[in-house]
C-alpha cells in the first residue's frame, strides 16, 4: 500500500452526513454510481499532492467540529 489510511479526510468532511444522501435512494446502487467515485476523486486528488498544511488542518477541524 503505497500510502497509508488516516482516521479522516477531504472525502470524510464532504460526505459527513451522508447518510442523509443514502435515505431515499437505491442504497447500493446510489453508493456504488454516486458517492463511491467521489470520494475517490477526493482522495485521488489529495495524494496528487494538491494540498497543504493549511488543508490538511482544515480538514481535521472540520472533522472534530462534524
Amino acid at each position: 500500500m503505497r500510502f497509508k489510511p488516516g482516521f479522516t479526510s477531504f472525502a470524510t468532511v464532504k460526505f459527513l452526513h451522508e447518510e442523509q444522501l443514502l435515505e431515499k435512494k437505491d442504497l447500493m446502487e446510489f453508493y456504488l454510481n454516486e458517492v463511491l467515485p467521489r470520494k475517490v476523486e477526493y482522495d485521488l486528488e489529495y495524494f496528487r499532492g494538491r494540498t497543504n498544511l493549511i488543508h490538511d488542518v482544515s480538514i481535521i477541524l472540520r472533522t472534530i467540529g462534524g
